[in-house]
């Protein structure tokens, strides 16, 4: 849901601030003068009011909005639908859905190294990222909750090599702006209590 109001926020509203800005004439009035019905104009105080707002730029904003609201949702029912994407987004709703959670994904990629002109080393990888309401008072514990569920969600985890968590917390309001983060990474097997995950503290 977070991603679909700043989906929103970003191309439905700011496409129709500038769109308003560029054709809605004489009075240029955008989204925030509509809703509080204000404008400005230079004019004599007994020259009559602009006309309301055309119909066609009525049209060109709902779909504007329409777009920006039904693009995210379509991207998700697509990725659900191809299997090899599906146990992700099933992990990312299922973290998503829980009450301490402002919004997380789920991700995998390979990375290749080589060192000192040796055979390239291929190393597969599994991310969730999860952004926090509050910073937990345990992290690991938290760590090894979220670790549980990609486990649960995607059947082929454990094949991977490195298996990580990383937990997020803080705020940005444009002027000022605070963030805390803790990755936990290490192999399924660690996760599986064989070892005691290390810690990376940023």
């Amino acid at each position: 849901w977070v991603g679909m109001v700043l989906s929103i926020l970003v191309f439905g509203l700011g496409f129709s601030i500038l769109y308003l800005l560029l054709f809605n004439l004489p009075t240029r009035q955008s989204v925030h003068d509509l809703a509080t019905g204000a404008f400005v104009v230079k004019a004599p105080a007994s020259v009559p009011l602009p006309a309301p707002l055309r119909h066609v730029h009525k049209v060109v904003i709902a779909v504007a909005v329409a777009l920006s609201l039904v693009l995210p949702l379509g991207g998700l029912w697509l990725a659900s639908r191809i299997t090899s994407l599906a146990p992700l987004v099933r992990a990312g709703r299922t973290l998503d859905a829980q009450s301490h959670v402002v919004a997380a994904s789920v991700n995998e990629g390979t990375s290749w190294s080589s060192f000192n002109g040796r055979a390239m080393h291929k190393t597969t990888m599994l991310n969730a990222s999860v952004v926090m309401r509050r910073w937990p008072a345990d992290p690991k514990a938290t760590a090894d909750a979220f670790a549980s569920t990609l486990f649960q969600d995607i059947p082929d985890a454990g094949t991977r090599d490195v298996v990580s968590v990383q937990l997020v917390y803080g705020y940005d309001i444009g002027i000022a702006r605070a963030w805390r983060s803790t990755n936990y990474s290490d192999t399924p097997a660690a996760w599986m209590r064989l070892e005691s995950p290390r810690t990376t503290i940023h």
